[in-house]
C-alpha cells in the first residue's frame, strides 16, 4: 500500500513541477531558449554515452528535457480548435504505439532490470522502490503534459482546473494500469484536458449568452 501511495504522491508532484515549470520557461526569449535546450540535449546525450546512474540526476534532466521540448511542440498550438486536435492527434498516436511496440519496451525494461543499459532511467522518471527502480511517467507523457500546460496558460486558461485536468488523466491511466500491468497514458491525460476545454466553452458561451440577453433588457 506504500508502494503505491508514493508512486501516486511522486505523480502528483512531477506534474505541479510541470505545470510551474511551464510558467517558467515560457518567459525564455526564444534565442536562450534554443539554446538551453540544444545545451540539455548534448548533456543529456553524455550522461546516456556515460551510463551515470543517480535517479535523481537522470529524472532532473529527463524533466528538463520534457519541459524544453513541450514548450517547444506548443509553439504549433495557436488556438482552442488547434490545442484540441493536438490533444486528439497525441492520444491516437500514443494508443498505435503502446498497441504495436510493446514487444520493444518489455525489452527495454528487461535490459535495464539486468544491468544491461539505462536507456529506461532516461527515457523516464524512476524512483527507488524495494531495492530496485521502478518507472513511473514516461519523457513522452510528460512532453505532451508540458505542451498542453503551456498550450492552456497561452490560451488564457490559467485556473486550478486548467492543472488537475491532465493530472486527473495521469492518475486515471496509473489506476488503471496497476490493474492490468501497464496502459497507455495519454489518451486519458488528453481525453481529460479536452473535457475541460469543452466544459470551459460552454460555460464561457452560457454566460455570453445571458450577458447578451440581460444587455438586451436593459434596452
Amino acid at each position: 500500500m506504500m508502494k503505491i501511495v508514493l508512486i501516486f504522491g511522486m505523480i502528483i508532484l512531477v506534474t505541479f513541477l510541470m505545470y510551474k515549470g511551464t510558467r517558467y520557461v515560457s518567459r525564455l526569449t526564444r534565442p536562450w531558449f534554443w539554446s538551453i535546450l540544444v545545451a540539455i540535449l548534448v548533456i543529456y546525450s553524455i550522461m546516456l554515452w556515460l551510463k551515470i546512474s543517480p535517479w535523481l540526476i537522470s529524472d532532473t534532466i529527463v524533466m528538463i528535457i520534457a519541459l524544453l521540448v513541450g514548450y517547444a511542440f506548443s509553439l504549433t498550438v495557436q488556438s482552442f480548435s488547434a490545442l484540441i486536435g493536438f490533444c486528439i492527434a497525441a492520444g491516437i498516436a500514443d494508443f498505435i504505439s503502446f498497441t504495436f511496440s510493446s514487444g520493444l519496451t518489455s525489452k527495454i525494461i528487461n535490459d535495464y532490470e539486468q544491468g544491461h543499459n539505462l536507456l529506461l532511467q532516461y527515457l523516464s522518471i524512476t524512483i527507488p522502490l524495494s531495492s530496485r527502480m521502478v518507472p513511473i511517467v514516461g519523457i513522452g507523457d510528460l512532453i505532451i503534459i508540458g505542451s498542453i500546460y503551456v498550450s492552456l496558460n497561452k490560451l488564457g486558461y490559467n485556473d486550478w482546473f486548467s492543472f488537475l485536468s491532465p493530472l486527473v488523466g495521469l492518475l486515471m491511466a496509473l489506476c488503471i494500469g496497476l490493474l492490468v500491468n501497464g496502459i497507455f497514458a495519454l489518451p486519458f491525460i488528453c481525453g481529460a484536458t479536452i473535457i475541460y476545454l469543452l466544459l470551459k466553452s460552454k460555460t464561457h458561451l452560457s454566460k455570453q449568452i445571458k450577458s447578451k440577453d440581460s444587455n438586451e433588457r436593459d434596452i
